[in-house]
């Protein structure tokens, strides 16, 4: 996916699947906790990630997962697309979603992150 045709997304799901088994290279958070029908406790997270379409996007959020995992694994809440505009560079981070020392955000460069991967600043 080339860099031009990616656009900002913020994303957010319930998981049971503990966050030890998830490495998502984009500024994510977990904003609150929930239970399903069953009982069971779920982590709810949000994120920004670059996508070039809202499958792609979840496409992201499941390949993060350290074993291939399904959409049974996640309940999506919402996934809605950012203008570049709104989304510029570090503007994501705040008193609400704090910017962790491995996150990055520079969309319009394709950086996501700061931990040395691809998406990482050089």
């Amino acid at each position: 996916m080339s860099r031009s045709s990616v656009v900002p997304w913020w994303i957010s799901w319930y998981t049971h699947r503990p966050l030890s088994e998830f490495e998502l290279h984009s500024p994510w958070w977990v904003s609150g906790y929930s239970e399903d029908g069953d009982g069971r406790g779920l982590t709810i997270i949000v994120a920004a990630v670059l996508a070039g379409s809202e499958e792609e996007a979840w496409a992201e959020v499941l390949g993060a997962f350290d074993e291939p995992r399904s959409d049974s694994d996640i309940k999506r809440r919402f996934c809605d697309e950012q203008p570049l505009g709104a989304m510029v560079a570090d503007s994501i981070f705040g008193d609400r979603w704090p910017k962790a020392e491995w996150m990055a955000w520079s969309p319009q460069d394709g950086i996501t992150c700061a931990c040395g991967c691809e998406r990482s600043a050089r």
